[in-house]
């Protein structure tokens, strides 16, 4: 291609600049242009009139990095290593092709069948064309890896600055200038901002050698203590790029681990356990002092440990040994007899673990405690271990006897206290006929003793059927508000001016459970807050927890409870202080029963009170799932319930007019 030509092509391909000159250059401005910086004015001194060779050209074609071929404007005439490596094809495959029997629709088809999307630009060269490749996957990845580099040097932790040749700096992360404290660090001199010995030569040196260079240096801070920081000088292409660490913290750490390695030296010579390294044969390696003190050996005059070993205790202390080496897991509790200098054995109890050089055992960490008195007192043990087994069994059998009388005096007294109950209520309404004053005070006092009485009869079989695991629950859904005219107790409360509220509203839904037993908590904890009451109101408050649960709240405005008294309410037969100031009648296992039952449903009591200002009870129930008990099990609940109970208040009545009639 001639000057003119050249001149009249206003913008060139660098390539096409490059490979245009190399034409039009001689051999020797070849050698000249490789060693030159890379510019579009390269050969300007090189004259026109003579020619590269051929083999000049073709080298250098073959030499660019980017996949390429060249053509005559139709067909490949050569390729070079970059587009044979991408393709698959080799060179005297690809010679005599066309560029679009391997490149369709902007993806290169590979030898092998896979595809690579690429793309492409021509160059055109004399006579020639070079037709470049970029393959998009790689261009993608760097990229990718050029903008994580560049996100990983502004979120860098630690401080980086770029500086030029005379440690100028151009350039910074966000770290560094919260490192520095300085708001605009563009030509300040690192040098001026840490110091160091032999800084300046080796920041020369990095640049001058092309080497990381690691200093130390300090941080000059004023009014306080200097930082002691680590810099990483890393050569660029017109300075260095300086990753700057603060080892104040490291070096500190460095100087603890120091204080504790002495301090572990000291413990491990005062405790009161031998401590002690030994090799895969038995050589011991270190002991402490207590292995001189408790067994007589000096360290340099020690045997090996096989050699004492009882007889009978070696097989499987090696044993064991041998499966910590095989396993690389610690062993524990390993007891055997080991021979002191006197000749004595005493009992040790090992713990150890497998010692590595590079990944490899070599040998055994072992601690060991002298448990000769322990032994010597095991049978002693052994026997008084066994006796109170003997006696615990006892204890249980009677437990249970115990149990089962009571549950059973309890079921025989329940059916005539129930008849007590039912005749005291005829004659305190005066179905039966008149009373005198006398008459009407004995019905009321039999009638209010009766109540009590069937309360703790019923409580004392409930705690039975808690103890033998013979309470179940019949679980079904239920709406809480089902339970207000059972649980509330307002005609009680209203006598003493108090107030009940109920806020369960239908719009929580249903809840699951078994509605006879959480009814008869409530009735527990509403009755309590009742009877500790005496001014205000009792509120019982439902509330969506979360998604799946419901929380229910008693909430009264009476004594309230002492703080060391909160967790031992829920204990059977125990009264708090309130019960027994206000002289409150009561047995104490009303919120113990409570307790349990929530705890078969899943659920808990919790308390929370304060004196003078009153108390709330707190329990979760789950909401309802979509399938509910079926009708058989409730009607086998309610047939239960009947057979369990004596004949009603109401039943005795309609008895007591069939005798009359």
């Amino acid at each position: 291609m001639a000057d003119g030509q050249a001149d009249d092509v206003p913008a060139k391909h660098p390539f096409q600049q490059k490979l245009t000159d190399i034409i039009e250059s001689d051999a020797s401005a070849i050698e000249t242009d490789a060693q030159q910086a890379q510019g579009a004015n390269q050969n300007a001194n090189h004259s026109p009139q003579h020619r590269a060779s051929p083999e000049s050209f073709l080298l250098l074609f073959r030499s660019l990095t980017e996949p390429a071929v060249l053509t005559d404007g139709k067909r490949i005439i050569d390729s070079n290593e970059s587009i044979l490596s991408l393709s698959g094809y080799s060179r005297e495959e690809l010679t005599g092709e066309t560029v679009s029997k391997i490149v369709k629709r902007g993806r290169l088809c590979r030898k092998d069948g896979s595809m690579a999307e690429v793309s492409m630009k021509e160059v055109p060269v004399g006579l020639v064309s070079v037709v470049l490749f970029t393959d998009e996957a790689e261009r993608k990845k760097h990229e990718q890896a050029y903008s994580r580099l560049e996100l990983l040097e502004k979120n860098l932790p630690d401080p980086v600055v770029s500086i030029d040749k005379h440690g100028k700096i151009r350039s910074w992360n966000a770290s560094a200038l919260n490192f520095f404290g300085i708001g605009d660090l563009e030509g300040q001199n690192i040098k001026s901002l840490l110091k160091g010995g032999k800084m300046a030569g080796k920041i020369k040196a990095a640049m001058t050698d092309r080497q990381i260079q690691r200093i130390d240096a300090v941080r000059p801070k004023v009014g306080f203590a200097d930082s002691e920081v680590e810099i990483d000088v890393m050569p660029s292409d017109d300075g260095a790029v300086c990753l700057i660490r603060d080892i104040s913290e490291k070096r500190s750490l460095m100087r603890q681990i120091d204080e504790a390695e002495e301090q572990y030296e000291q413990l491990v010579d005062n405790v009161t356990d031998i401590i002690c390294i030994i090799d895969k044969r038995g050589n011991f390696k270190f002991t402490n002092r207590q292995f001189e003190k408790q067994l007589g050996y000096k360290p340099d005059e020690s045997p090996d440990l096989p050699q004492i070993v009882h007889p009978e205790d070696l097989a499987q202390v090696l044993r064991r040994l041998t499966e910590c080496e095989n396993s690389g897991k610690g062993f524990q509790d390993l007891e055997f007899r080991l021979q002191n200098a006197r000749k004595k054995y005493l009992y040790y109890s090992a713990s150890g673990v497998p010692t590595k050089d590079r990944s490899v055992i070599t040998g055994f960490s072992v601690t060991m405690r002298d448990i000769t008195a322990k032994k010597k007192n095991e049978d002693e043990t052994t026997a008084a271990r066994t006796k109170l087994e003997q006696e615990n069994k006892q204890l249980d059998k009677l437990n249970r006897m115990k149990t089962e009388f009571v549950s059973m005096v309890s079921h025989d007294l329940k059916t005539p206290l129930t008849n007590i109950q039912g005749y005291s209520s005829l004659m305190r309404n005066k179905v039966l006929g008149p009373n005198n004053q006398k008459q009407q005070e004995a019905s009321e006092v039999i009638y209010k003793e009766s109540l009590r009485l069937t309360k703790l009869i019923n409580d004392i079989l409930d705690l039975s059927k808690l103890d033998t695991g013979a309470m179940i629950l019949y679980k079904q859904s239920f709406k809480l508000n089902q339970l207000e005219e059972k649980c509330s107790f307002k005609s009680v409360a209203e006598r003493k001016g108090l107030t009940v509220i109920w806020n369960t509203p239908d719009s929580l839904g249903e809840v699951y459970g078994d509605p006879e037993r959480i009814s008869q908590v409530l009735s527990n904890l509403v009755s309590n807050a009742i009877k500790f009451t005496d001014r205000g109101s009792v509120t019982v408050n439902a509330f969506s927890k979360d998604k799946n649960h419901v929380q229910v709240d008693v909430i009264d405005t009476g004594a309230g409870i002492p703080k060391r008294e909160q967790d031992k309410i829920f204990e059977r037969f125990q009264r708090g202080t309130a019960s027994k100031v206000m002289r409150k009648e009561g047995s104490g296992l009303g919120l113990a029963i409570a307790k349990d039952i929530m705890e078969l449903h899943g659920s808990d009591i919790r308390v929370k009170s304060e004196v003078g200002r009153g108390s709330t009870f707190s329990f979760t129930l789950p909401k309802a799932p979509k399938q509910e008990m079926g009708q058989e099990d409730v009607i086998e609940r309610h047939i239960e319930n009947m057979s369990k109970s004596g004949p009603t208040t109401e039943q005795i009545m309609e008895q007591i007019v069939d005798k009359k009639k």
